[in-house]
């Protein structure tokens, strides 16, 4: 039934949500305490923040500035919560300062209200296997997950249980520097790895369809899964177990 229901998901032409906000994309990665990060926003109005993050080490503190006025402290324990907050003001400049820990940043938007939304990037296939399915989910994630953090303070579950995980390994795989035989394999690792995520969560998302604004990015997220399968010649019923064979090859 689930394989028929697939089928019916991946032929659907789903019209995107209508999200009235510019997201204005933050830098990410790791940051310590002699670092700043700033982001010049041209004296937008900014309704509102969205902060991914964790304490690399030990908890610690993210201060968020808007022209020099402090509008947000964040505490950053060794966890990856989400924290979004208001600003409701004209900014020139958006400044984060750090404490007693090294951070790693994995989100950061800013938005600011706009009439229309651009058209979005949908999954391409061809375009994953030019580059890396890393690279493809990244570009999928940063271009839907607005939806989901932008319409209230609420985050919505899709993105805390599925697009956020996806994320995080999609960036470990770009980040890989070995050499090229291990790259190989990590990048097997991590592309298995983003596939057993949406595997895990099929049941969760099928749940979702009926609200019919979803429907695009589970058909995308079912898509990038039956794909990665087929690219690295692995069934979904021996997904775990080769997830295991190259974590123990790469030892």
């Amino acid at each position: 039934m689930k394989k028929i229901m697939t089928t019916m998901i991946l032929g659907l032409v789903a019209l995107a949500p209508t999200v009235k906000a510019e997201v204005i994309q933050g830098d990410t990665g790791r940051f310590c305490p002699r670092n700043q990060v700033v982001k010049n926003v041209e004296g937008k109005y900014i309704e509102r923040i969205f902060i991914a993050a964790e304490g690399i080490r030990n908890s610690g503190w993210i201060h968020v500035w808007a022209d020099g006025v402090k509008v947000q402290r964040i505490g950053v324990p060794g966890y990856d919560p989400d924290y979004t907050f208001r600003v409701r003001r004209h900014v020139q400049e958006i400044r984060l300062t750090f404490e007693s820990t090294c951070s790693r940043i994995f989100d950061f938007k800013i938005f600011s209200p706009i009439e229309e939304s651009a058209p979005r990037t949908r999954y391409n296939r061809q375009r994953a296997l030019d580059t890396s399915w890393g690279a493809e989910v990244m570009t999928l994630i940063d271009d839907i997950d607005q939806s989901l953090v932008s319409d209230s303070l609420n985050i919505d579950p899709l993105y805390g249980s599925v697009l956020r995980p996806l994320k995080r390994i999609a960036m470990s795989e770009r980040a890989s520097e070995n050499e090229r035989n291990i790259r190989s394999l990590i990048k097997s690792l991590k592309a298995l790895e983003m596939a057993k995520i949406i595997r895990d969560n099929e049941d969760y998302m099928f749940h979702r369809l009926d609200l019919t604004q979803y429907e695009y990015i589970i058909s995308d997220l079912l898509s990038i899964k039956e794909d990665i399968l087929e690219h690295t010649d692995v069934r979904e019923r021996d997904l775990d177990e080769t997830i295991e064979f190259l974590k123990e090859e790469l030892e």
